[in-house]
């Protein structure tokens, strides 16, 4: 399982919280976590995202698990955040050298964060 490239929830129907050990899969290029059901999968903190150096696609859209979020996504080149009730950004978005499409639909951002992001370079936003 260490070279596992892409891991999807969506429609797992798994509930529960997700496990840290993930962090493990350094071979792991794709996360969906989008929560379509309500409260099914919950997790304390996703700081080991941030040990998963071949990381480029993550989506955590429809979710609250921004709250305790990585510290770093240093390869990640697509980011999906729609949907997540979110009124401002952590740290760590403002700093993805590598992103390449960057999604914000439906949420409560605040105005200062277009200025952030007015500073990174993306290929696409929306």
């Amino acid at each position: 399982m260490v070279s596992l490239k892409y891991l999807n929830f969506v429609e797992a129907k798994f509930e529960g919280k997700i496990p840290h050990q993930l962090g493990n899969l350094s071979s792991l290029s794709n996360i969906i976590l989008t929560n379509r059901e309500v409260d099914m999968l919950y997790a304390d903190s996703l700081h080991w995202i941030s040990s998963l150096s071949s990381l480029e696609y993550l989506d955590l859209s429809n979710d609250s698990f921004l709250k305790n979020g990585p510290k770093s996504l240093s390869s990640l080149r697509y980011l999906d955040i729609s949907s997540s009730n979110l009124s401002s950004l952590p740290d760590v978005f403002f700093g993805l050298k590598n992103i390449h499409t960057l999604i914000l639909e439906d949420n409560y951002l605040d105005v200062s964060v277009v200025c952030h992001l007015y500073n990174m370079t993306l290929s696409e936003t929306s």
